[in-house]
């Protein structure tokens, strides 16, 4: 980056418009500013950082305090610099943050901070002192930092450059010389070595434990422990498979021949365990058999009993029948034709059946007439069943009103306990207001303090 002209406006110590044109100096590229102390030589240098990248060049100035204090009040604050790079040319211009006088009125107002960069080439200028600093850094190459260590030395801090360490010093000279793709070459094939390394790790320790994993025949040991040494191991391990794979030929021989005699012994074993079988069934039937005839015989018997019976079972059913009918309650009727249903079953099985029928028609009997007189009874249950639902709709109305009387208590306690919380947060914010509203009368006296001083400088005679 070459100067061409620069131009600063209540400034530092200008307090006038002054320009300064670079191009004077020559090509040579390195320029010496001198002068007595105070005649503004470090406000040059903080000019062109200035327009460049909106800070000074040194790390004690700020930008709000550029404003020369020997500059009329009409007169603006600013920087322009017209700068080459490479074979083209720039003009950048910006100015701080600043109290000016309004064009209306007494009052001071703040200039804002703003930044213009033009081309020469037609390109659309750019704004804005974020944009416009981002642009000037990729142009030049270089941030604020650089800039001010190797193009723009600033008195006193020369020694900052020569005293940077080498990593700081590298990535200065990899921005100047324009290197960045170099070391990014250098640390991938950095990368690609560490992981070809670490796969050649995983992959000796991977042979290391597959050797470590082999068990070699006894009268080979020595040689296998002499060749694992060295790691020269493939012409045994070829060696071994070989004689390995014989011995695997000759045992599949020998176990497809046991094999094939487990089958033939497996057949003979089943053709043994059904002829067993079947002689243990036959000795079974031959046992059961005289078993089996008497029990047909008893059970023959049975069944003529039976059937002899059956006109009685007939009777007692349609007396079941008639006795049902004349029971007043539907849920005895319908045990009644369950019981029924389970005598039907029993009589067809056995006679005793048709006994317990008969006791169980006589229970029934008496549980009916039990049931008469239990009705006779409670003849008078309604009434006293309608006392009672009275009460109980009472108890449940007082219940209620109790439990909404609980629910409005528990309210009224919610509500004391909040007004009690809102009644401090008032409290503690009637404090903190008046607190606040003192620091603001003090800060507000001050200010004024302080504008009738700086005023006063403006009062003329008369």
């Amino acid at each position: 980056m070459r100067p061409i002209t620069l131009t600063i406006s209540a400034f530092g110590p200008y307090g006038e418009a002054v320009t300064v044109d670079f191009s004077q100096l020559g090509q040579r590229g390195i320029y010496l500013i001198t002068g007595d102390t105070g005649a503004g030589k470090t406000s040059l240098f903080d000019a062109i950082t200035f327009a460049l990248y909106g800070e000074a060049s040194g790390a004690n100035r700020e930008p709000t305090m550029f404003r020369s204090s020997y500059a009329q009040p009409d007169t603006p604050t600013f920087v322009a610099l017209e700068f080459q790079c490479g074979s083209r040319t720039y003009h950048v211009r910006r100015n701080p943050e600043y109290l000016r006088p309004a064009r209306r009125g007494n009052k001071l107002v703040t200039e804002k901070a703003d930044a213009l960069l033009t081309f020469t080439d037609g390109r659309e200028p750019v704004t804005g002192t974020r944009d416009v600093t981002r642009v000037v850094g990729e142009i030049i190459g270089l941030d604020r930092d650089q800039f001010a260590r190797i193009a723009m030395i600033a008195q006193g801090e020369f020694l900052n450059l020569l005293l940077a360490k080498t990593e700081e010093r590298s990535k200065i000279f990899r921005e100047i010389f324009h290197t960045r793709c170099y070391q990014q070459l250098q640390d991938r094939l950095r990368d690609e070595a560490k992981k070809e390394k670490d796969a050649y790790e995983a992959l000796s320790g991977s042979i290391r434990q597959y050797i470590d994993s082999v068990c070699p025949p006894e009268e080979d040991r020595e040689r296998w422990e002499a060749a694992a040494a060295t790691e020269d191991v493939l012409p045994l391990l070829d060696e071994f498979l070989e004689n390995a794979g014989r011995e695997l030929a000759a045992l599949s021989l020998q176990e497809e021949a046991l094999r094939k005699e487990v089958e033939a012994m497996d057949r003979r074993i089943g053709q043994e365990e059904t002829r067993e079988k079947a002689r243990r069934d036959l000795e079974q039937a031959r046992t059961r058999l005289p078993e089996l005839t008497a029990r047909r015989e008893e059970l023959a018997t049975r069944w003529e009993q039976l059937q002899a019976e059956e006109p009685e079972r007939k009777r007692l059913a349609v007396e079941i029948e008639t006795r049902t009918r004349e029971l007043p309650a539907y849920e005895e009727r319908e045990a009644l034709r369950r019981q029924m249903e389970s005598t039907e079953r029993m009589q067809r099985d056995t006679e005793q059946a048709v006994r317990r029928a008969k006791d169980r028609g006589q229970l029934l009997e008496k549980q009916l007439s039990d049931l008469r007189r239990e009705l006779t009874t409670l003849e008078g249950l309604p009434q006293r069943a309608e006392v009672l639902r009275r009460r109980r709709e009472d108890a449940e109305n007082r219940d209620a009103a109790l439990k909404k009387l609980e629910d409005l208590q528990d309210r009224c306690i919610r509500q004391e306990r909040a007004h009690q919380k809102a009644l401090t947060r008032y409290l503690t914010a009637v404090e903190e207001a008046g607190a606040a509203r003192q620091t603001y009368t003090q800060m507000e006296r001050a200010f004024l303090d302080g504008q009738a001083g700086y005023l006063s400088g403006f009062l003329q005679e008369g």
